[in-house]
Protein backbone atom coordinates (compact mmCIF):
# COMPACT_ATOMS: atom_id res chain seq x y z
CA UNK A 1 0.00 0.00 0.00
CA UNK A 2 1.31 3.54 -0.55
CA UNK A 3 0.90 5.78 1.98
CA UNK A 4 -1.25 9.46 1.35
CA UNK A 5 2.13 11.06 1.82
CA UNK A 6 4.22 8.85 -0.44
CA UNK A 7 1.45 9.32 -2.98
CA UNK A 8 2.90 13.33 -2.74
CA UNK A 9 5.99 12.92 -3.04
CA UNK A 10 5.68 10.52 -6.45
CA UNK A 11 3.30 12.97 -7.79
CA UNK A 12 5.94 15.87 -7.02
CA UNK A 13 8.94 13.49 -8.88
CA UNK A 14 7.24 12.24 -11.53
CA UNK A 15 4.30 14.92 -12.58
CA UNK A 16 6.85 16.53 -15.21
CA UNK A 17 7.67 13.04 -16.52
CA UNK A 18 4.11 12.27 -16.96
CA UNK A 19 3.30 15.68 -18.68
CA UNK A 20 5.66 15.90 -21.09
CA UNK A 21 5.01 12.04 -21.92
CA UNK A 22 1.67 13.24 -22.39
CA UNK A 23 2.08 16.60 -24.14
CA UNK A 24 4.18 14.44 -26.85
CA UNK A 25 1.90 11.80 -27.49
CA UNK A 26 -1.33 14.38 -28.00
CA UNK A 27 0.34 16.86 -30.47
CA UNK A 28 1.53 19.01 -28.22
CA UNK A 29 -1.89 19.96 -27.04
CA UNK A 30 -1.44 21.58 -23.40
CA UNK A 31 -4.94 21.19 -21.78
CA UNK A 32 -5.18 17.71 -23.16
CA UNK A 33 -1.54 17.05 -21.61
CA UNK A 34 -2.94 18.72 -18.42
CA UNK A 35 -6.18 16.83 -18.33
CA UNK A 36 -4.45 13.13 -19.36
CA UNK A 37 -1.56 14.09 -16.25
CA UNK A 38 -4.26 14.70 -13.56
CA UNK A 39 -6.10 11.73 -14.77
CA UNK A 40 -2.92 9.79 -14.71
CA UNK A 41 -2.24 10.89 -11.10
CA UNK A 42 -6.32 10.13 -10.17
CA UNK A 43 -5.65 6.84 -10.96
CA UNK A 44 -2.51 6.45 -8.93
CA UNK A 45 -4.38 8.27 -5.73
CA UNK A 46 -6.99 5.51 -6.08
CA UNK A 47 -5.47 2.64 -6.58
CA UNK A 48 -2.76 3.54 -4.14
CA UNK A 49 -4.16 0.70 -1.49
CA UNK A 50 -3.15 -2.28 -4.41
CA UNK A 51 0.26 -0.62 -5.49
CA UNK A 52 3.67 -1.27 -3.03
CA UNK A 53 6.02 1.57 -3.98
CA UNK A 54 8.38 -1.61 -5.08
CA UNK A 55 6.49 -2.57 -7.82
CA UNK A 56 8.02 -0.11 -10.92
CA UNK A 57 6.03 2.96 -9.99
CA UNK A 58 7.88 4.76 -13.08
CA UNK A 59 6.58 2.00 -15.86
CA UNK A 60 3.22 1.86 -14.10
CA UNK A 61 2.64 5.53 -14.43
CA UNK A 62 3.63 5.34 -18.26
CA UNK A 63 1.29 2.53 -18.80
CA UNK A 64 -1.97 4.02 -16.54
CA UNK A 65 -0.54 6.98 -19.10
CA UNK A 66 -1.11 5.68 -22.39
CA UNK A 67 -4.53 3.98 -21.16
CA UNK A 68 -5.67 7.58 -20.22
CA UNK A 69 -4.30 9.24 -22.98
CA UNK A 70 -6.50 6.67 -25.70
CA UNK A 71 -9.51 6.65 -23.85
CA UNK A 72 -9.18 10.96 -23.85
CA UNK A 73 -9.01 10.08 -27.41
CA UNK A 74 -11.80 8.14 -27.89
CA UNK A 75 -14.02 10.28 -25.90
CA UNK A 76 -12.98 13.37 -27.64
CA UNK A 77 -12.35 12.74 -31.27
CA UNK A 78 -13.36 15.58 -33.22
CA UNK A 79 -16.21 14.44 -36.10
CA UNK A 80 -14.39 15.60 -39.26
CA UNK A 81 -17.43 16.01 -42.16
CA UNK A 82 -17.61 16.31 -45.60
CA UNK A 83 -18.34 19.95 -46.66
CA UNK A 84 -21.11 18.22 -49.21
CA UNK A 85 -22.65 16.92 -45.93
CA UNK A 86 -23.05 19.83 -44.63
CA UNK A 87 -25.26 21.69 -46.90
Amino acid sequence: MIEKSLCELIIREYYDMVYYFCFANLNRNRQAAEDCTQETFLVLFSKRSKLEYTDNIKHWLYKTAQKVMKAYLRKNKQIILDIDDVA
